[in-house]
């Protein structure tokens, strides 16, 4: 399984380490998902329209993508997207960091 994960926060360039260690051929890539089985973008928009064109563009029609406020991806592009942000671990614990900065 190929997993490309297009963002530069440091989460997710974390979660690509930890894909990597469990044995997963996993890669930091906003440029190309040539080849991709899944596409993870962020849950905040780092890329513009234009980029996500042509992440899109040149994905496989069987990859799963995964990414924050999915509903307007979707619809864009005619493809489920699982929006990972809406369930409820992570909310609760995006919740706990949240309230753990403003402290």
């Amino acid at each position: 399984m190929v997993i490309n994960i297009a963002s530069r926060d440091k989460r997710y360039i974390l979660l690509n380490e930890m894909l990597k260690a469990s044995g997963y051929e996993s890669a930091v890539n906003m440029e190309s998902t040539k080849g991709a089985d899944v596409l993870i973008l962020s849950v905040r928009r780092e890329l513009d329209e234009g980029a996500l064109d042509a992440l899109f563009g040149e994905l496989p029609k069987n990859a799963v993508v995964l990414s924050g406020g999915a509903r307007a991806l979707s619809e864009r592009y005619g493809r489920e997207v699982i929006d990972y942000s809406l369930g409820e671990e992570f909310l609760q614990k995006n919740a706990c960091l949240t309230a753990e900065a403003c402290v």
